[in-house]
Formats: structure tokens, C-alpha cells, sequence
């Protein structure tokens, strides 16, 4: 019982970051990329999902995405973060929630109504997440950022499945219309 004890305090401790990280990229206002001494780490912002940016400079974007993303570059970029990982898919992509100065930039970005709430299959809304709900519900409340923009938004997750729809389907007709006629 004793080590079960000790590895999960380790374990705990281990996913704490007591390393500074500094934001050398912000590439949406859900992720941005953090320097280390020798590697670059994609950080995905944890329990947010922010309005997505266009596939492309030419393709559209969700409505206040390109707002997300500045607001992460003027507050992040060449400053120096801590993190709390929550996940480690490989050693240069983590999900985790951002520290500036003892800001949670996270929590922040959902207040701002910049970003809302995401909870992953399997997450319950534990306590850890009920700040962001309460957050989220003010910003609601106050109409503030995505909530002022009423039935004309639409989640990124959503966003995300219609991007993917128009893909399928432009490349569907792209076959047909490139089949040579008899």
C-alpha cells in the first residue's frame, strides 16, 4: 500500500511543471508552442476549445478565432510559462493548462469568452473543471465574446465536422467532374 501511495505522489508531482517554458508561437487560440532548452513542444491549452482559424490564409475562420489567437500572441509570445501537463501524446505534443504570472491563460481565454469549455469523452465535470463552467456561464451571461454572437455561432467541435463534410464532398465532385465523358 505504501509504494501505491508513493507512486501516485510522484506521479502527481511529475506532472507539475517547475520548468519555465518560454511561447516562441501561438498557432490558434487553443495552442500554442513552447521552447525548452533543446525542443520545441506543441502544447494543446486543456478543458478549451477555441473558434477555429481557416485551413488556410484563404479559407474562412470561425468568427473571433483570429481575435483568440491575437490575444494569446500579445499576452504569451517571448514570456516565459509554467504548465500543468495533463497529457503527454509524444515527447513534443502535451495537453496542459497555462500558467502566466499565476494567470491561468486557460481559464482566461473561456472568461473572455475566447474559447469554451471542452470536456473530453471520459472527463467527468469534476472539481477541477467547475471553475471553467462557472466561467463560461458568466461569459454566457454577459454575452461576452463567441456568446454575444447568438444563433450565428456555432461550436468548433461542429465547425470542425462540417469542414470535413465539405472536404469529403468537394472531393467527391472533383472525381466526377474529372472522370474523362464517353
Amino acid at each position: 500500500m505504501g509504494n501505491l501511495c508513493l507512486a501516485i505522489i510522484l506521479f502527481a508531482v511529475s506532472s507539475v511543471s517547475t520548468v519555465e517554458y518560454t511561447v516562441v508561437r501561438v498557432i490558434d487560440g487553443d495552442t500554442v508552442v513552447l521552447s525548452t532548452e533543446n525542443a520545441l513542444i506543441n502544447l494543446d491549452l486543456a478543458h478549451i476549445d477555441a473558434p477555429e482559424l481557416g485551413s488556410s490564409p484563404v479559407s474562412p475562420c470561425q468568427p473571433l478565432a483570429r481575435e483568440a489567437k491575437r490575444y494569446l500572441e500579445e499576452r504569451l509570445v517571448g514570456k516565459n510559462v509554467y504548465i500543468i501537463i495533463q497529457r503527454r501524446e509524444s515527447s513534443q505534443d502535451w495537453t496542459g493548462t497555462l500558467f502566466l504570472n499565476g494567470e491561468n491563460l486557460n481559464l482566461t481565454l473561456v472568461r473572455l469568452g475566447l474559447a469554451e469549455v471542452c470536456i473530453s469523452p471520459g472527463l467527468s465535470e469534476n472539481s477541477s473543471l467547475k471553475k471553467y463552467l462557472v466561467a463560461q456561464e458568466e461569459a454566457w451571461s454577459a454575452k461576452r465574446g463567441i456568446w454575444g454572437l447568438g444563433s450565428r455561432y456555432t461550436r468548433p467541435c461542429r465547425w470542425r465536422e462540417r469542414r470535413k463534410e465539405r472536404s469529403a464532398m468537394a472531393a467527391l465532385l472533383y472525381l466526377l467532374v474529372s472522370q474523362p465523358r464517353k
